[in-house]
């Protein structure tokens, strides 16, 4: 486990973390691990801001591109695909230049801003699909040394802050419906005109006259869209807060440099210059439990299966919610702006009861109260969606135990096996299957047969998510909690 080593020289205290190949020479000041943690709470909240915003955005951005809610669909799948890559990116990587893991979040954040940016001038389908594959690689390549300075900072007390970054993802997606509501134009927001899909849905005044069975996407193409249109405006507001936490990791290389106090030593980084970096090698389960390969490797099977059901559940909802709001029970766009808000305050009000409690109960009953949550939830709006008091409430519902599913079964897994850079890859692959499979399948039935197959999915994906959960305590009693001396974290 850990050791504390004096440096007598300066008087400063620093922690050797062994175990495995770690050997990470770090300040033991919860201070310092307090701090770290705030500034990558920052960066997820640009996360969940640039992922996002668009959702209230799609409407425009079919205009823009001249495509249809298929096309669209398949475009945003390509973050999860990006999400795949970038996974490996990061797991080869991170642990490789971990010493000097600030200035590489330094550069990755600055082009992610420049890529997230992007999106909103592009015109052409087809480089919707790049620009949305190159921000997804880059986020998660992001996201594993975000993850690996937590995981390393704060070990088997790891879920609380956990918790933390993904509550930043949520306050993110909070902000960005409501930043983007006042730039998005109302001719583009469905709903407002009548469609094959909701003939309650009345044509406004103002707008040309269209025929029962035009869809939305004929309509907007009716209509030549502002470009640049007005919505960029809120992504260089979230450009400038993006570009303000960069300089932060900066900042923290420059003090390491001063300092010499780093995530990482000589010893660690000749270790990895040594290491066999085949790639039969670089995916083996055994450096998450060396004792126990096999098991492990069942572990990351099933985290694999467990991304590819519950990834898409809160991605394809998040994305959908606003053109369902708009094309199902015709709300208004700030009625729309205002569920999609309430969805994520709900799902970040989530992540912080999941932190909160996270001290007095062990993480594997966390875990199975938040999937059932999200199966009775998605039951409710299944067969009660007609009510728009009940799909608020239980939206809010939904949002609430979808929150905290992810990182619970990441801190879940951490305490189980060891979750290296090379660990998250697999389950960021599975991500990146559920993602591009799921999207691509709502955007086509959205489409096809009208908004209301949104809950079909919804419905299949929580029920397979409560199946893997159990299968993940299943194999996972096998060998136990690897941390049994520290149950409840105490945060």
């Amino acid at each position: 486990m850990g050791e504390e080593e004096r440096d007598d020289s300066n008087g400063e205290t620093k922690w050797l973390l062994g175990g495995s190949t770690e050997k990470s020479l770090l300040p033991t000041s919860r201070h310092y691990k307090v701090i770290r943690i705030v500034v990558l709470f920052g960066l997820w909240i640009c996360f969940g801001a640039f992922s996002e915003i668009t959702g209230p955005a799609l409407p425009e951005l079919i205009a823009q591109t001249h495509s249809d809610y298929q096309l669209i669909a398949q475009s945003v799948s390509m973050r999860g695909a990006g999400h795949a890559f970038g996974g490996v990116i990061g797991g080869l990587t991170v642990d490789r230049w971990i010493r000097n893991i600030d200035l590489l979040c330094f550069f990755i954040l600055l082009l992610y801003t420049a890529v997230s940016v992007s999106a909103a001038y592009v015109r052409s389908i087809q480089l919707l699909f790049v620009v949305f594959f190159l921000q997804g690689s880059i986020e998660t390549w992001l996201q594993t040394a975000g993850y690996r300075i937590a995981l390393v900072l704060w070990r088997e007390k790891s879920a609380g802050p956990l918790y933390a970054l993904h509550m930043g993802y949520g306050i993110g997606s909070i902000i960005a419906p409501q930043l983007v509501a006042p730039f998005l134009d109302a001719r583009f927001s469905g709903g407002v005109i009548e469609t094959g899909f909701n003939s309650s849905c009345r044509v406004a005044p103002t707008t040309p006259s269209i025929s029962n069975n035009v869809t939305t996407t004929a309509f907007q193409e009716s209509i030549t869209p502002k470009y640049p249109a007005n919505f960029v405006n809120a992504y260089w507001i979230l450009s400038a807060i993006s570009f303000s936490i960069a300089l932060v990791f900066f900042v923290y290389f420059v003090h390491t440099q001063i300092t010499g106090i780093r995530i990482g030593n000589d010893e660690k980084e000749k270790l990895i210059k040594t290491a066999d970096h085949t790639f039969k090698k670089f995916f083996s389960a055994r450096s998450c439990s060396p004792n126990h390969p096999t098991y492990a490797a069942l572990i990351i099977l099933l985290l694999f299966f467990y991304y590819v059901v519950s990834v898409p559940l809160g991605r394809a909802f998040s994305k959908f919610i606003f053109s369902y709001a708009r094309d199902g029970p015709c709300l208004s766009v700030e009625a729309s702006t205002s569920l999609e808000s309430a969805y994520f305050a709900a799902l970040t009000v989530g992540r912080l009861c999941a932190f909160l409690t996270s001290s007095v109960m062990h993480i594997k009953y966390i875990l199975q109260v938040e999937v059932i949550g999200v199966l009775a939830s998605t039951l409710v709006l299944f067969f009660l969606r007609d009510n728009i008091t009940i799909l608020w409430i239980f939206c809010s519902a939904l949002g609430f135990f979808t929150g905290p599913i992810i990182p619970s079964a990441f801190a879940w897994a951490n305490r189980y096996i060891e979750v290296t850079s090379t660990a998250q890859i697999v389950p960021q692959i599975g991500a990146a299957v559920g993602d591009v499979g799921f999207l691509m399948a709502v955007g086509y039935s959205y489409e096809s047969y009208g908004p209301y197959t949104l809950w079909s999915y919804q419905l299949a994906l929580a029920s397979s998510i409560c199946l893997v959960s159990w299968l993940l305590q299943i194999i996972g009693s096998l060998h136990g909690d690897r941390y049994k001396d520290t149950q409840p974290e105490t945060n």
